[in-house]
């Protein structure tokens, strides 16, 4: 029925665009109007000539003269005869063609139809599709009921309507959990990364569909981590910053990536979580001893790139966007407990205009690991400067603190929003690199003109 409903308004403006140029072609006069102006051409053929035989008899004209007169008012009648039966032809050639295109082309086109469609297969695959559904709903509600599907269904029948329906439904994610799953043991990576990021979106919260669409993701991408992969593995190891499969997760991607700082942060805090156990649990140990393989691997490729690249130069004073400065000497004693004091001037200007919500952020970040900062503090601040101390109690992850790094720079943040996440209207200064086990000091100038956007 679809299909006629296309097939009938296509065949009209079919003929619509065929036979509308033709009316509005040479378009044919009435055959009284024809026949009107032959009878008038007669007319005054007749009061013509009866004026030439007047003019001869009463010597006005000589016969030589009034036979040449007679012979081009003859032509004339003649040309005009043949002028009226033109265009009566004309006439009758449109009618004729019109006729035959408003007969041939609807004609033709159910012909073609009826010949070639794909009538049939639609038919037949929306009878296995209404057939299929509710199998597709019991296996979904039950996967274990997909053991008794039947040898006469086929496979990619049976997956096309379960993707079409779980398409049709507004939430099902445990649908598409299964369908990703499936996909995966069929070997179609792009398909099964597709579901599963379906289900994770539509469940956002439930840790089985995340950590599963990150493993899909780096699946796909040969094992190398992708911002989608790791966007969701960052936000997870802060939601569940003692789950080992995030951060095994997050070690693989970053070894396949060859980021190596990174891999070595991720198998430390993943050693970390895993803690100890009594050496009679041998699965366990071998884990920890893989673990450990990994990380030593992923520490001998970052010295070895580290030992390639030129010795950096530390430099003193911050960027243009704010400055820095350490009270330490150069070859300072570690601390057992590092911490790094900030001092942040302002403008007191900015606290008088600034909303309710506006807070200001000071943080650490590693050079190297994981993105997050490794010790932050949120403070309403009444005036400039603002004194505070980075310590390992200010860390987010108990797995990523000051103790665990050489080399950190220093950030204030005055945010509008009071939310961390970075802002087009933010002003941030940012230090020098550092060492937390120095005890170092840092000052950060906070201004509007020298602010970065993030």
């Amino acid at each position: 029925m679809i299909l006629w409903l296309m097939f009938v308004p296509i065949v009209l403006i079919s003929l619509i665009v065929l036979v509308y140029p033709l009316l509005k072609r040479d378009a044919p006069v009435l055959l009284d109007e024809d026949e009107t102006r032959m009878r008038a051409n007669v007319v005054l053929y007749r009061q013509r000539l009866a004026e030439f035989d007047e003019d001869l008899a009463s010597g006005k004209l000589q016969p030589d003269m009034h036979e040449q007169l007679v012979s081009e008012l003859k032509l004339n009648l003649v040309e005009a005869a043949r002028v009226t039966r033109d265009r009566r032809g004309v006439q009758r050639s449109h009618v004729w063609l019109i006729a035959s295109l408003v007969v041939i082309i609807p004609a033709a086109s159910g012909w073609l139809y009826t010949q070639f469609s794909p009538r049939k297969a639609v038919d037949q695959w929306l009878s296995l599709q209404s057939n299929l559904q509710p199998t597709v709903q019991k296996i979904i509600d039950d996967p274990s009921a997909m053991r008794t599907l039947g040898e006469d269904i086929d496979l990619r029948d049976f997956f096309r309507v379960m993707q079409r329906y779980l398409q049709s439904q507004k939430q099902n994610p445990d649908g598409w959990s299964l369908f990703a799953d499936m996909m995966s043991r069929l070997d179609v990576p792009g398909q099964a990364t597709v579901a599963a990021r379906k289900a994770y979106e539509q469940e956002p919260d439930n840790r089985r569909y995340a950590l599963r669409f990150a493993q899909l993701e780096l699946a796909s991408n040969e094992g190398k981590m992708t911002p989608r992969a790791e966007r969701v593995l960052r936000e997870w190891s802060i939601k569940s910053p003692n789950d080992p499969g995030v951060f095994m997760l997050l070690g693989m991607g970053y070894y396949a990536s060859e980021q190596w700082a990174r891999a070595v942060d991720a198998w430390q805090s993943l050693l970390n979580v895993m803690g100890e156990r009594p050496s009679e649990d041998k699965e366990y140990q071998a884990a920890v001893q893989s673990v450990r393989r990994n990380l030593n691997s992923a520490r001998a490729r970052l010295d070895r790139t580290l030992a390639s690249s030129s010795s950096p130069t530390a430099p003193s004073v911050a960027a243009s966007s704010g400055k820095a400065s350490s009270d330490k000497s150069s070859s300072p004693a570690l601390s057992n407990d590092p911490k790094v004091h900030v001092r942040v001037n302002g403008d007191t200007d900015m606290l008088r205009s600034a909303p309710a919500s506006a807070r200001l952020f000071v943080y650490a970040k590693a050079i190297a690991g994981m993105p997050m900062p490794v010790a932050v503090k949120k403070l309403t601040p009444t005036s400039f400067p603002v004194d505070v101390v980075l310590t390992v109690g200010d860390a987010m992850m108990p797995t990523a603190t000051l103790a665990q790094h050489q080399a950190v720079k220093v950030f204030a943040r005055w945010s509008l929003s009071g939310q961390i996440a970075p802002d087009a209207q933010d002003v941030v200064a940012e230090s020098a690199l550092v060492n937390p086990a120095s005890d170092p000091s840092v000052v950060l100038e906070l201004a509007a003109e020298a602010g970065i956007k993030p």
